[in-house]
């Protein structure tokens, strides 16, 4: 109805729509074969974005990589977020949401090579279990995770050295 009043034709609007490619690092496909999908998706630097990101992948094998500062967001942010995580795999990178983001299901790494090597691990585990594509969701939660931990990395290359060119 709107496109109609600003002189939008269906067929336009739907070109355009066709061809959006969304907005960079949020719930971006980056990677994909038969077992695994990456999602960047590291806008996300509060505990509402991650939930959404969570929500959206309800059902599939999950493995969820978190870090960053928190911002003082509400403690009941968290423990929204805190909820809807309790079936996913949790890696957690350095910064203070842990503090607010108590999962002891998370696996604590130092660095994005031993995430990466705990992502690898993960995915590995799923899919002796299940016929799903595992999905990885990169989205921290927190503030400053990309500078700390991806600045001047190829994501692309790096996660294509632990899993292979992509085949889909």
């Amino acid at each position: 109805y709107v496109c109609s009043l600003l002189g939008i034709s269906r067929e336009q609007l739907q070109v355009s729509l066709n061809s959006f490619k969304g907005v960079e690092k949020r719930m971006q496909r980056i990677y994909q074969d038969a077992n695994v999908i990456i999602i960047n998706d590291l806008a996300s630097t509060t505990p509402q974005a991650t939930l959404a990101a969570v929500k959206t992948y309800q059902g599939h094998p999950l493995i969820v990589v978190l870090g960053g500062d928190d911002k003082d967001i509400p403690l009941q942010n968290w423990q929204l977020l805190k909820e809807a995580l309790n079936s996913a795999k949790i890696v957690l990178l350095p910064g203070t949401i842990d503090q607010k983001l108590v999962l002891p299901q998370a696996m604590k790494v130092s660095n994005w090579q031993a995430a990466l090597q705990q992502i690898q691990l993960l995915v590995t585990q799923f899919q002796s279990h299940n016929q799903k594509e595992t999905i990885v969701l990169l989205s921290p939660s927190g503030e400053g995770f990309y500078t700390s931990f991806l600045q001047g990395v190829s994501l692309q290359k790096e996660i294509e050295t632990i899993f292979g060119p992509q085949s889909v």
